[in-house]
């Protein structure tokens, strides 16, 4: 006789949008010139368990997780740290996101988004910018990032 297991989960999502450039210094074609997009970033959450507020991870916590650092690529021009032609024309730009080694691809960024909130979810706590203190669920975890740079065109990241 087979024994059959049912384990259920939630899942949250949340989506964030920003602009940006970048420059694809690998890239045969047109993208290796500066070109921008209009982002979509889509986080989800899982979970065995909900917390003491019946939820996977309240929304505005997962916003102020990633408030900083995606308010560090809007409005920013993204590029590779080798790439020294286009570096050297945003040497005096505050804008200007590099990434160590790596074109700033659309899976790229799914990756570091993905990595800074994971780091983000093991404190015990986060607190938004109207200084609420918001408890994390110890049973949450980080699901995927999906990042689209269009309508047509998604890039993801998960473990």
């Amino acid at each position: 006789m087979a024994i059959c297991w049912v384990y259920f989960m939630y899942r949250v999502s949340k989506q964030f949008e920003f602009p940006a450039a970048h420059v694809l210094s690998k890239h045969k074609g047109r993208c290796r010139f500066p070109h921008g997009h209009n982002y979509k970033v889509e986080i989800t959450l899982t979970a065995a368990d909900l917390d003491e507020n019946n939820m996977v991870c309240d929304f505005h916590a997962i916003k102020a997780m990633l408030k900083s650092y995606l308010g560090s690529l809007d409005h920013s021009i993204m590029l590779n740290s080798t790439d020294h032609v286009n570096r050297k024309s945003q040497e005096n730009n505050p804008r200007c996101v590099l990434f160590e080694g790596r074109d700033p691809t659309s899976e790229v960024l799914a990756e570091t988004i993905f990595r800074h909130l994971e780091a983000a979810l093991r404190g015990p706590t986060v607190i938004t910018v109207d200084e609420v203190e918001y408890k994390i669920n110890p049973n949450v975890r980080l699901e995927k990032i999906r990042v689209r740079e269009s309508d047509t065109a998604w890039a993801e990241f998960q473990l």
